[in-house]
């Protein structure tokens, strides 16, 4: 497998292009993969809470042979646990389930209404300053999320994780996080797979 590319972060740290998400996949299929992936050169892993896998993900890690340093992990709190006792306590969750002292990148997964989720953002910034998350974002934050957000933050978000792929660009919240110096980061950037039967998409991947 090639070199994937690496881009900056506003954080000063750098997340490679590519990476492989382990949504829906039970513990053993995430630990399988994980490590497949890894072999192959992979180096940007992203699992979450809700997920109910960072236990696998972190067992693939460690039985892959690639140096902790080498990998951008990164994983999501989940939707309940938005209070600050318990974006602490579950973020400590996901380090001991994960087998690591840090994530290269812990994101509030949505930001939802049952939640404060500027606290929650807030109290994620205590993460950076200890050293336990080496970035932090969001995901799936529209424009006014974010605008309630980076005027009550210290910490600017390095990411915002949103669907985007040919079907669906999401072009208003990539534009106004592009201009924020925020990098947007796709999930779903095959459609779920649908592009891989689409006729133009393929002509234009041959040529």
């Amino acid at each position: 497998m090639a070199t994937i590319p690496l881009l900056p972060l506003n954080s000063g740290h750098w997340i490679p292009q590519l990476g492989i998400g382990t949504y829906r996949m039970d513990e053993a299929t995430a630990r399988r993969s994980v490590r497949e992936a890894l072999a192959m050169g992979y180096r940007h892993i992203d699992t979450a809470q809700m997920y109910g896998n960072e236990a696998a993900v972190g067992q693939a890690i460690a039985e892959s042979g690639v140096d902790r340093e080498d990998i951008f992990l990164v994983t999501k709190l989940d939707n309940p646990n938005h209070a600050p006792r318990a974006v602490r306590e579950t973020f400590a969750r996901s380090l001991a389930q994960l087998g690591t002292d840090y994530v290269d990148l812990f994101l509030i997964h949505w930001p939802m209404l049952s939640g404060d989720y500027v606290e929650a953002y807030q109290v994620m910034e205590e993460f950076v300053a200890d050293g336990r998350a080496r970035a932090i974002g969001v995901s799936n934050f529209e424009r006014h999320h974010l605008e309630a957000l980076r005027f009550a933050a210290h910490i600017q978000p390095a990411v915002n994780q949103i669907e985007a792929h040919p079907y669906f660009q999401n072009a208003e919240v990539t534009q106004y996080c592009t201009a924020a110096g925020i990098r947007v980061e796709a999930w779903a950037p095959l459609a779920r797979g649908a592009v891989n039967d689409d006729a133009v998409l393929a002509e234009l991947a041959a040529a």
